[in-house]
């Protein structure tokens, strides 16, 4: 798996692939949490530690604006 940091100004797959996830509707907040764990190997905290910091990079804006903007909607920032 790429880091961003192998490519400066770009997104690595794992950001893309936590974008999308985030996109997804998700019904129970446990079926997230499994999802996750299974999809990404990480632990809820780690995920939303990886995720805020995230939503600080303009590039994720740029490829879901949408899922962006909700995101730190809801965070209140």
């Amino acid at each position: 798996m790429h880091d961003a940091n192998d490519r400066p100004g770009q997104l690595s797959e794992r950001e893309m692939r936590i974008l999308d996830f985030e996109a997804r509707p998700w019904r129970r907040a446990a079926a997230k949490e499994e999802a996750i764990a299974q999809e990404f190997g990480l632990s809820v905290t780690a995920y939303y530690q990886v995720l805020t910091h995230l939503l600080r990079n303009p590039q994720a804006a740029q490829y879901a604006p949408m899922t962006v903007r909700r995101l730190l909607s809801i965070a209140g920032a």
